[in-house]
């Protein structure tokens, strides 16, 4: 992206015939990653303005993330946020 590495893994959870759902991570930290990637397989994301194409919806963009990991900036130590199971939209 932009002249830089970048990587995504990404496993389908689900694919109910017209949609996938998928478990991602950004292995770098760039901009826009995830939906440039998936846009570049050719599955962009639903409801995305920036790369996909034709596959716009009344709800807008349907990129949810559950969990959060990074490191601390101040005292360099590992957080990871997670959302409580009864939170999650997708199981």
């Amino acid at each position: 992206i932009n002249n830089k590495y970048s990587k995504t893994i990404y496993e389908v959870l689900n694919f109910d015939g017209k949609y996938s759902y998928l478990e991602i991570e950004a292995k770098t930290e760039r901009k826009n990653q995830i939906r440039l990637h998936l846009n570049q397989l050719g599955n962009p994301v639903i409801g995305d303005p920036l790369y996909g194409e034709n596959n716009k919806n009344t709800d807008g963009l349907k990129l949810i993330s559950y969990s959060l990991e990074f490191i601390d900036p101040h005292n360099h130590k590992k957080v990871f946020v997670k959302l409580p199971e009864e939170e999650l939209l997708f199981r």
